[in-house]
């Protein structure tokens, strides 16, 4: 957590730093252009933090990206944080926030895709360098108490691709320019019955999302034309948790938490940014991003979360380490977005998190995983352990 906002901007200006020194390897003369956009969105980043500690507005960590090939792969190279403004108070007794959100900076995605025929595997991987600068603006609305929550959002989002022009291929419509600019505008429902502390959580939710990007807005700037339903339901049991008589500091806590999520995206051009979002790599943990991305999924987890001591000596936030012990399985079906190829996938995993959780703004640790259904294409096989970083729980 950051204590003021000094402490903050001096972080914001070393990963604005970072970026400049990393950007002259990838920029081509023509792309050069782009640093001037960087650099306004690092003097953005630094005016919205400043806003963020007043009293009627909050921090929001938006995301945080590496590049493989910068920074040993570890340090960041894309950051999206926010501002939450929440005194607007529309209806008395609920919640009304408004959000603004900004990122930018280097990205490096392998696509599992072939450029030739659409099919998806190891063999087939097409590698994308880009610099990315994208916008959010969302106004969350609560209702009974805060026990429902309608939102509705509008993305944008502006990609520069290194060597783009000489890219061809029917199943990346998005990547054949130099560079794409992309709007989409989401709805969302969020119905909420779960008491959620962190050391604790009890209860379920229902969150429905449906997407749309207009091709009548898009086509003027890029190649950006679909539409996606997301639905998710989760389910969460405290099963032993235990704190000290004399101080009450959290001891210990084992919770079962389960996730059921289903998704359905389909249009004429669905952009690689939005693919990682929807692909069943991304939602079993131990696959590769990108992959598997059919137009119709199912993804169930399922956790078993062990954290221990909770750290009193910090006042400023909440810090404690967990282990979260899972099972993932996943199954995709219908063709592949863009594509016409049609292949049924069914892929599981299980593995441990070890990580620091940091008040709710950060997990940080290590995931181990094994692959023992489907195939993990970084690795080029299935039976095969993976490890990562991890930066936040998805759920």
């Amino acid at each position: 957590m950051i204590k003021s906002l000094k402490d903050e901007e001096t972080v914001i200006a070393k990963n604005c730093s970072s970026i400049f020194d990393t950007s002259d390897l990838l920029l081509s003369e023509r792309g050069k252009f782009m640093k001037k956009k960087i650099a306004l969105f690092c003097l953005l980043l630094v005016f919205v933090s400043s806003l963020a500690f007043s009293g009627n507005n909050k921090f929001l960590f938006g995301a945080l990206g590496m590049h493989a090939d910068y920074l040993a792969g570890i340090g960041p190279t894309y950051l999206n944080v926010g501002l939450g403004k929440t005194d607007l108070d529309f209806i008395d007794g609920n919640t009304t926030e408004l959000q603004l959100y900004l990122g930018g900076g280097l990205e490096k995605r392998n696509l599992w895709n072939s450029k030739l025929d659409g099919s998806n595997a190891a063999a087939n991987i097409v590698t994308v360098d880009l610099i990315r600068v994208d916008w959010k603006a969302r106004l969350k609305q609560g209702f009974y108490s805060d026990v429902l929550t309608a939102s509705l959002a509008y993305d944008g989002i502006f990609e520069y691709f290194q060597d783009g022009a000489d890219f061809v291929s029917d199943y990346y419509p998005d990547l054949k320019g130099e560079n794409n600019l992309g709007t989409y505008f989401t709805a969302g429902l969020n119905l909420n019955f779960m008491v959620d502390d962190m050391f604790i959580q009890d209860g379920f939710l229902v969150d429905t999302e449906f997407t749309i990007a207009p091709k009548a807005i898009n086509s003027l700037f890029g190649e950006s034309d679909f539409y996606s339903a997301n639905a998710e339901i989760q389910f969460a049991k405290t099963i032993i948790s235990s704190k000290a008589f004399d101080t009450g500091r959290n001891l210990f806590s084992l919770v079962l938490v389960d996730r059921f999520v289903t998704n359905f995206t389909d249009g004429g051009a669905v952009p690689t940014y939005f693919r990682k979002s929807i692909s069943l790599g991304r939602k079993v943990r131990g696959f590769s991003s990108y992959s598997y991305n059919n137009k119709l999924t199912f993804v169930n987890n399922l956790d078993l979360r062990v954290s221990l001591f909770e750290l009193d000596e910090i006042g400023f936030a909440r810090v404690f380490p967990r282990f979260n012990f899972f099972v993932d399985v996943g199954y995709g079906m219908l063709e592949y977005v863009n594509t016409s190829v049609n292949e049924s996938n069914l892929i599981a995993s299980t593995g441990v998190q070890a990580t620091i959780c940091i008040s709710d703004f950060a997990s940080l640790g290590y995931q181990y995983a094994f692959v023992f259904k489907g195939d993990n294409f970084d690795k080029n096989q299935t039976n095969v352990s993976v490890g990562s970083l991890v930066l936040m729980l998805d759920f």
